[in-house]
This record gives structure tokens, C-alpha cells and sequence, in this order.
């Protein structure tokens, strides 16, 4: 079994920072430190992160510029690759404690998690910044659209997400997601997937609040052909298209209606079994047909329920064949009760009648 992502903040990434600012700031008290991080063990991952920065904070100079100077002093070298699953993970908690500490002080803060986002992301961090300083943090993303570290562009996408999972939620942007868009539109095209993809998930986040300006946003990506930008756009609306909104699928050709006939779903499955799926599409030679499947499960209040991709196909004149093996698996969300579930083949955004079968 992998190992739990909250053990990335254990015990000796408090030991490396104590070392850290010891060689930087001799007055440090390490021990006085050590004692306030401890704890660890209880709490989950972004837990651990914060009670660590308060930790470290609450045993820095009182002057910010003071402070900020030392955690400069003790970043690592910026990374030489894109994405970072573990290295570097002790400067996460040093983006806390500017969020937390250096609030006062935004010019010189936003210069640091700039800094430090090019070891670790500063996306959680500079968000009490974008509510607080506005137009002031508005105006550094602007500048750093051009960064020449592409951790420093996707900050510009990614800090700014209206929905960002683990942030704080960017009441303004959700309401009014318009000026940061059009920001991060300008990342379209970025040499770096790993910026576009964060544009992809902002775009994303706007669908959820403002379906209609997503898809337009989506159709002006589109109006310059390329698969990266097909690829873009798609992920971007993602969560409309498994919710068959019509103007999102009819961006990527699937919106045309398709006749489903022959429906036949296994009766019986056991739990981490899979339930056998099929049907006959027909339609026009050439239409494409998106499939979706919606699982609904029984819980305690009443139905759970989610969408799952099942593929998409470019259909022939002469009838289809859909054929599929759907997991019937509990995750960390839901959990599999035995006895009646309902299934839906949802096509080209149109759902057919519900099918009923039994969990055992």
C-alpha cells in the first residue's frame, strides 16, 4: 500500500528546517522549535503543514523583512523540472508562514512566494494575498504571465483557481471570474503542460459557476486548431460535458442524436465485481457519440450518485455495438451497500430510461 500523503510533514522535515534556520539565524531556538512542531502524528496533511509554519513563525524576528530575509536565505535551488511529488516539501510550510505573517508587508511577500513557488508551489499561500491586495497581487500575475520559470506562470493560473481544492475559496472570482480568465487565457499556448493543464483546471473551475462563459472562452481556444488546444479545452469543460450541457458537446462534435436500442445491463453483480454493459448506437455515418454512465448507489440519506466516461466513438452508418465492464467499487467518497442500484447510459448528453440492478 502506497504510503499516506500526510507523511510527507513528519518529524524530519522539522528537523531539516530547524537545521535550515540555525545556520542562518544563530539566536534560533531549535529545541523551543522542535517542542511546538511536535504533534504530528494526529493531524492530516494540510494540518500538519500549518501547525508547522505556526511553529517556525512563532520562533522568527517580530520584523517581517528580518524574517522573510531568512526564509529566502534557506530556499533550495529552484527546480529543474516541472512537477515536484516530494522534493522540496519542507518549503511548503516557509509558504504558510508568508501567507500568515507577511500579509502586511505585500510587495515584498509576493517577491518571496514567487521565489518559493519555483521549489514549491505557492498556490495555497498566495491566495489571503488576492483577497486582501487585490489589484496589487492582479498586477504582479499580470507580470508574471511572461516569467521565464514555468512554476511561476502556473502560479498565475493555479493560485488564482475561483475553486481551488485545499484553498480558500476566491468569493470575487467565483461571483466575477472574468479579469483572472482572461489573464490565464493568455497561457494557452505555454511551451509547459504543466501550466496548461492549470489553465485547463481554471477553466474548469469558471465552468462550474458560469457554464455559458466557460464554453465561450472554450470556443474562442478552438477558433486556432491544434490538438493541444483540443486537448485543453476539453479538460477544461470536463464536468459539462460528463453533465451533457448541449453547447459544450456540440464544441467537440457531440451533440448529435444518437438512437439507442438493445439496452442490457447484467442483473446481479458482487461488490468489486464488474456489471456487464451494452447496447446498439445508431446514427448518422460519421456523428461521434460520447457515452457517459451514471451510477446511482444507495446511502443512508437517500442516493449517492456520480458520472463515469465509458469512451467515445466515431459510430458507422450500420448499428454500433457498445459493450462495457463497469467496476462496481467503493472509493474513498463512497461506500457500496448490497442491494438495488440504478444505472443510466447517458449519450451525446441524453440520458435513457434508468436500469435497476442488485448488488450482493
Amino acid at each position: 500500500m502506497a504510503e499516506p500523503f500526510k507523511n510527507w510533514i513528519h518529524p524530519g522535515v522539522v528537523d531539516h528546517l530547524a537545521e535550515d534556520v540555525a545556520r542562518v539565524y544563530p539566536s534560533f531556538d531549535i529545541d523551543g522549535f522542535r517542542s511546538r512542531a511536535r504533534g504530528l502524528d494526529r493531524l492530516e496533511l494540510k494540518a500538519r503543514v500549518t501547525h508547522v509554519a505556526r511553529a517556525l513563525g512563532h520562533h522568527l524576528p517580530e520584523a517581517w523583512p528580518h524574517a522573510a530575509s531568512i526564509l529566502q536565505a534557506i530556499l533550495p535551488s529552484p527546480l529543474d523540472r516541472e512537477a515536484d511529488f516530494g522534493e522540496n516539501v519542507r518549503v511548503w510550510p516557509l509558504t504558510e508562514v508568508v501567507a500568515e505573517l507577511g500579509l502586511a508587508h505585500p510587495e515584498a511577500s509576493l517577491d518571496l512566494l514567487g521565489e518559493m513557488t519555483r521549489r514549491w508551489s505557492s498556490e495555497f499561500a498566495i491566495r489571503p494575498y488576492i483577497v486582501r491586495w487585490p489589484e496589487l497581487t492582479d498586477n504582479v500575475l499580470d507580470c508574471w504571465v511572461t516569467h521565464p520559470d514555468p512554476h511561476v506562470r502556473r502560479l498565475v493560473s493555479e493560485g488564482s483557481r475561483p475553486r481551488l481544492p485545499w484553498g480558500i475559496r476566491l468569493q470575487h472570482a467565483t461571483r466575477s471570474p472574468e479579469r483572472g480568465l482572461q489573464r490565464v487565457l493568455k497561457l494557452v499556448d505555454d511551451p509547459s503542460a504543466y501550466v496548461r493543464r492549470s489553465v485547463a483546471n481554471h477553466l474548469g473551475d469558471v465552468a462550474k459557476d458560469h457554464p455559458a462563459l466557460a464554453v465561450r472562452a472554450a470556443r474562442g481556444i478552438l477558433e486556432q486548431p491544434s490538438d493541444l488546444r483540443l486537448q485543453l479545452a476539453r479538460h477544461g469543460l470536463r464536468w459539462l460535458l460528463k453533465c451533457g450541457r448541449p453547447d459544450a458537446l456540440a464544441l467537440f462534435g457531440q451533440d448529435a442524436e444518437v438512437l439507442v436500442s438493445n439496452l442490457r445491463v447484467g442483473s446481479t453483480v458482487a461488490i468489486g465485481g464488474r456489471l456487464p454493459v451494452s447496447a446498439w448506437l445508431t446514427a448518422a455515418g460519421g456523428t461521434q457519440a460520447r457515452i457517459d454512465l451514471v451510477w446511482q448507489w444507495p446511502t443512508t440519506r437517500g442516493w449517492g450518485s456520480k458520472t463515469f466516461r465509458a469512451g467515445t466513438v466515431a459510430l458507422p452508418r450500420s448499428p454500433y455495438t457498445f459493450d462495457h465492464d463497469f467496476p462496481i467499487r467503493s472509493s474513498s467518497g463512497r461506500t457500496i451497500r448490497s442491494g438495488a442500484h440504478r444505472l443510466t447510459l447517458r449519450v451525446n448528453g441524453r440520458d435513457q430510461p434508468v436500469v435497476d440492478f442488485t448488488v450482493v
